[in-house]
Parts: C-alpha cells; structure tokens; sequence
C-alpha cells in the first residue's frame, strides 16, 4: 500500500493475569476465542512483513509528499485481523 493511505486496523491484544490461579480455573480461562478486538484509525507510514505502522495526524509539502508525522502507533502483523483502506 501506499504510504500516506487512510486505514483502519483491526487487532488483538496480547494479555496477562496477575493473580494467582489454580491451574484448571487457569487453563479454563487462557485464549479465549472471544479475544476483544481493538481498532486503530490513521495514515500508513510504513509496512513490512511483521509490523505495520500509522500516524494519526500527518502534513503533506507542496507536491503532496507525505513531510510529517506525529502521533504513530505500530501494530505487530501477528495481532492484526484485518486491515480496510479508508
């Protein structure tokens, strides 16, 4: 995709328990299949095979160059559900 391209990412977080547990309540309780799902709106900045990244707020130069960033949240492609151009 295009650097610059407006998406929405759909992903999972990794969690903990910081509790003690008996180990059948634990196992009971670990990778639930209805896992929350958290999105992230913004523009691309950069993609590789394991991360993609995207800035909330970004400026543009007078050719229509992506010039700055701010604000950027980078999600691990292991995580992510789904991604939709905006």
């Amino acid at each position: 995709m295009k650097q610059g391209t407006l998406l929405k990412i759909e992903w999972s977080d990794a969690g903990t328990i910081n509790r003690w547990e008996e180990m059948e309540d634990l196992l009971r309780e670990l990778h639930k299949s209805d896992a929350e799902s958290f999105f992230t709106v913004g523009f691309l900045i950069r993609e590789t095979s394991e991360w993609i990244s995207v800035a909330q707020t970004v400026n543009y130069n007078g050719s229509k160059v992506l010039e700055r960033a701010t604000e950027i949240m980078s999600v691990p492609k292991g995580m992510v559900k789904k991604i939709n151009k905006l």
